[in-house]
């Protein structure tokens, strides 16, 4: 009896130890696929701010030419 309650703890104690690891690996992906979305949203404001000054030169270029 005493020995077939051990070995259930046991169990119920690896089965929360691989659950814990499952979804700590989860949660480890969705951080990277967040920051990796993050990054390429820094990357595109980065390029429409470069787009909107070379804009802006064009339409003082134009300006000035008229």
């Amino acid at each position: 009896m005493r020995k077939n309650l051990v070995i259930e703890i046991l169990d119920r104690y690896e089965k929360a130890t691989q659950e814990l690891i499952y979804y700590k690996q989860r949660v480890e992906r969705h951080e990277q696929q967040i920051r990796t979305v993050n990054r390429e949203n820094q990357q595109l404001k980065a390029n429409m701010h470069f787009l909107e000054a070379q804009l802006e030169q064009l339409k003082n270029t134009e300006n000035e030419t008229n």
